[in-house]
């Protein structure tokens, strides 16, 4: 999924709550990191080796590791 970009001061709620467009576009920024956690740390994205679009960074379930998928569509191990 692309990453959303952030809306304008037009878009913004001036009575104090957060209007839908920042909603949406956090929403995607949440779903570009993962998963946050309190503690700060990030959870990436599970994802098969097959299933990875080329150019990302990702917890790859078919090899038990963080991996980098290039835009060669090779898997590298990152640790």
């Amino acid at each position: 999924m692309p990453l959303r970009t952030p809306p304008t001061q037009q878009n913004i709620n001036t009575g104090g709550r957060v209007s839908r467009a920042w909603h949406l576009w956090f929403d995607s920024m949440f779903r570009l990191l993962g998963n946050v956690r309190d503690d700060k740390s990030i959870q990436p994205i599970r994802l098969e080796d097959a299933n990875a679009q080329k150019d990302s960074i990702y917890y790859s379930i078919t090899q038990s590791k963080l991996v980098y998928k290039d835009d060669l569509g090779v898997v590298n191990v990152l640790y």
